[in-house]
């Protein structure tokens, strides 16, 4: 028996890689992937942003675009990809969000439509 590398070591037993780090991982690479090299965020619109994140980690795309709409509904505006990518990448991400994609990874639909009414509506930022 070999011992699995660093990238396929097993969690509590069971045969597939952790789902939270595995998600993690692909948020910060997104994140990455998404910013210039002086930090500015990119153009990147959110449909293009949620095409590449569901394309690296599905359960996070759909928990992300449930987010999305949900703040669409609830605060009566589209969300910024800037927005989107400093919720996923702040501290430990905004919370009902990471929520919402450990639900889109366990398929737990009623808890996504739980927490949809938990969406926070933010201030929009003023600019100088």
């Amino acid at each position: 028996m070999t011992d699995p590398s660093p990238r396929t070591k097993q969690y509590a037993g069971a045969s597939t890689p952790c789902p939270a780090r595995r998600t993690f991982v692909c948020c910060s690479a997104l994140v990455l992937a998404t910013s210039t090299a002086g930090g500015q965020a990119a153009d990147v619109r959110v449909l293009d942003y949620l095409a590449l994140l569901e394309r690296i980690a599905p359960a996070a795309g759909t928990g992300a675009r449930a987010y999305v709409h949900a703040f669409s509904v609830r605060c009566g505006r589209a969300m910024a990809a800037a927005e989107l990518r400093r919720a996923m990448s702040e501290g430990d991400g905004e919370p009902v969000l990471m929520a919402m994609i450990r639900a889109s990874e366990l398929r737990g639909g009623q808890d996504i439509e739980r927490l949809k009414a938990l969406v926070p509506c933010p201030r929009r930022e003023q600019r100088p």
